[in-house]
């Protein structure tokens, strides 16, 4: 039979997904320290890849390296879009203007790649936070659009940001 005190004693304080922010670190670029308005994210994926060996009609599996897919953060526009005019100016460092012509700086050395910070902050806010990743090596890859909608009355704008990186860990497996 179901008790319910018994359940209830035993449910421990879940984790709010509303709970979070975001902080990215561009190197080389006027604004190093990037905060936006983030409306959703996730903690990245990270797989690890497998190989066979094949013995006796048989595939043995094999840990492979680990692989570390884009991530995708949904970012709240602001008037006058200094994000995102922030995001096309990253975009036009990495990979030139209409000309085609990188800037020096980013043409010669890594500092077009960031590092991104995705904080999980407690239910009172308090420090230190439930978890915190670091995604390092991040460039933007794909910017996507921002709608726009007269219907749309009671919506603000977003826009979606496509990183890929090198790879991303936590505070314990970094240190």
């Amino acid at each position: 039979m179901f008790d319910l005190s018994a359940f209830k004693s035993r449910v421990i304080t879940p984790a709010r997904q509303t709970l979070f922010k975001v902080h990215v670190v561009i190197p080389g670029m006027d604004v190093p320290d990037f905060e936006f308005l983030c409306e959703a994210t996730s903690v990245p994926e990270k797989t690890i890849n497998n190989f066979p060996i094949h013995y006796n009609g048989r595939q043995i599996q094999y840990s492979g390296d680990e692989k570390f897919p884009d991530w995708m953060v949904t970012v709240i526009n602001e008037e006058g879009n200094p994000t995102r005019r922030e995001f096309e100016r990253w975009f036009e460092l990495n990979s030139g203007t209409l000309s085609g012509v990188r800037d020096g700086q980013f043409a010669t050395s890594l500092d077009y790649k960031g590092r991104a910070e995705i904080i999980q902050q407690t239910q009172t806010g308090d420090e230190p936070p439930t978890a915190r990743y670091i995604c390092d090596g991040l460039f933007p890859k794909i910017l996507g659009p921002m709608q726009l909608d007269w219907k749309e009355t009671d919506k603000y704008q977003t826009f979606q940001v496509t990183f890929a990186m090198d790879w991303w860990g936590t505070d314990e497996t970094i240190s």
